[in-house]
Parts: C-alpha cells; sequence; structure tokens
C-alpha cells in the first residue's frame, strides 16, 4: 500500500518561508533563565498523537508510521494582540521519499491564549483539514474522502496513467439571515456550519473553478491546492488559491468569480484543501 523507503533527509522547498523549527521564548531579556525554547516539530507530534496517530522522529522531521509522510513544522511569525491573544503563522512541508519527493507545503494561521495554543491550533486544524486527504491519496482505498478519478492517455512514451483528485473536507460558514423578531431585538448573526439554503458538496469548490486547473490536471505532478473564497458582510469577495504553497493567480481568479454566482447576502466562507496524485491507469 506505501512504499516504506526511509533513507535521506528531504530538501526544504525553496520558496518555503518557514524559519526553523525552534521557537525561543524570552520572558525577561535581563534573565537568561527565563528563556524557554518551544519545539515545533515535538508540538504537532502532541497534536497528532492526541488524534491517535502514531508518529516518530526521523532525522529532524516527524514521520507518520503508517503511510511514511514525513512532516516539518516551521515558524513564520508570531505576534502578541492588544487583548493578550497570540497570532501565529506556520508552514508545514509534507515529503514521501517514493511518492512526493520533492515535498509540498501550506501554511497554518491561527491566535490562541498563549503561543502554544497557537500553534497547536494551526496544527489542529491542518490535521482536520490537510492531513486527512494527503493519506487517502496515498491509499488503494480511500477511508475518508470523496474522490474522482479520470484517465491520462499515453504521451511521449508516458503509459497511460490514472489522474485521482481528493477532496479533503469541505468547510463553510456563513451568517444566518436575520428574523424580524431578532433584528428588532438587536440580536447578532449566528453562524452556520453549512445546513445550507443551498448546496454546497466536497466537489464544489474545486469543480466551478475546474477551467483553470485543466494544466494540473492534465500532468503527472502530485500537487495540492489550496481553495478559499469569502464574502463580506458587505458582498465583497476574496479569493486565495495556493499550487503546492505557492500563489496561483489563475485559480484565484475563478474563485473569485465563482462567489459571484452564490445565492443569497452577507457573510460566507468556503475552503478546502484537494490533492491530485497519478496512480498506474486502471484495468
Amino acid at each position: 500500500m506505501f512504499d516504506p523507503a526511509s533513507s535521506g533527509v528531504p530538501a526544504i522547498c525553496s520558496t518555503n518561508p518557514g524559519l526553523g523549527t525552534q521557537v525561543e521564548i524570552v520572558f525577561d531579556e535581563r534573565d537568561a533563565s527565563l528563556t524557554k525554547t518551544l519545539d515545533l516539530v515535538q508540538l504537532l507530534a502532541d497534536v497528532l498523537e492526541e488524534a491517535g496517530y502514531s508518529v516518530g522522529e526521523d532525522n529532524g522531521w516527524l514521520k507518520h508510521d503508517e503511510s511514511g509522510l514525513l512532516l516539518l513544522p516551521q515558524i513564520v511569525a508570531a505576534r502578541h494582540l492588544g487583548d493578550g491573544s497570540v497570532r501565529t503563522s506556520t508552514t508545514i512541508q509534507v515529503n514521501h521519499r517514493a511518492v512526493i519527493p520533492e515535498g509540498v507545503f501550506d501554511y497554518q494561521h491561527a491566535i490562541g491564549p498563549t503561543m502554544i495554543e497557537s500553534f497547536c491550533s494551526g496544527f489542529d486544524q491542518w490535521r482536520q483539514t490537510d492531513f486527512v486527504p494527503l493519506i487517502d491519496s496515498l491509499l488503494t482505498k480511500p477511508q475518508s474522502c470523496t474522490n474522482i478519478k479520470m484517465g491520462l492517455p499515453e504521451k511521449n512514451g508516458r503509459p497511460q496513467l490514472t489522474r485521482v483528485v481528493m477532496f479533503g473536507p469541505a468547510m463553510q460558514m456563513k451568517a444566518q439571515p436575520q428574523t424580524a423578531d431578532a433584528a428588532r431585538s438587536g440580536d447578532e448573526t449566528s453562524m452556520s456550519d453549512g445546513e445550507a439554503d443551498h448546496p454546497f458538496c466536497d466537489c464544489c469548490l474545486f469543480t466551478h473553478s475546474m477551467g483553470s486547473f485543466q494544466e494540473i490536471l492534465e500532468s503527472e505532478q502530485f500537487c495540492c491546492l489550496r481553495l478559499y473564497a469569502a464574502r463580506d458582510l458587505n458582498g465583497l469577495p476574496a479569493a486565495d488559491c495556493r499550487l503546492n504553497g505557492d500563489d496561483y493567480a489563475e485559480g484565484k481568479a475563478a474563485l473569485l468569480a465563482y462567489i459571484g454566482t452564490w445565492p443569497g447576502a452577507g457573510y460566507e466562507v468556503r475552503k478546502q484543501y484537494v490533492v491530485l496524485r497519478c496512480i498506474e491507469a486502471e484495468t
């Protein structure tokens, strides 16, 4: 099911802005004893182990035992906010020595009451949304994710292949319309988890912007797409699309156009992580 090759230390992606796996917290610059070092690799291990995953250290990286995926979390930025909370930004790079030798990465942004809790919150969001399709993409029979398959014909001596598109959990948040009674009482709109007054399924973000991904679909490369589309309270659209961690302008433009087709008005966010892999053509 998995290739367990286990030698060699992966190179860090050239565009990965991570600054390292260690974070030093200085509580008092006058007293060196009041300095604490956080190990992001260990924090990610704690988050994954708490969720039931078996992981271990591998040459400074974290290795998921079942899949062989190698994980490297790194700090990008950390900032104390006015209310005492902490905003953190990190990256997690993912390699597999047989399937993803060049690696992919993506960002995690979070806010927590402490720096440790903020880091762990970002890692746990990644676990729920990104890690699941990454693991499923390596399985002969995916266990958790919706997926579609399409054939790639023979090309320049390359044999026929099957392109698998693995859809991570589709996240939707929206402000529910206020009732007349709520409006009179001044109650705020509440957030919905997508029990939607209009349909939104696991493949919607991708299929409604698929024209911008044609070149990716036709390639043999292992690819990860971060899809984010939002409409603010005033109806203004915003989108972000990343290919293996890097900005992908064509996808962003397609997502902005997709937002224009949403019914209703007001705040809404849709986001998803999508993994694409080629396997041998099924006979």
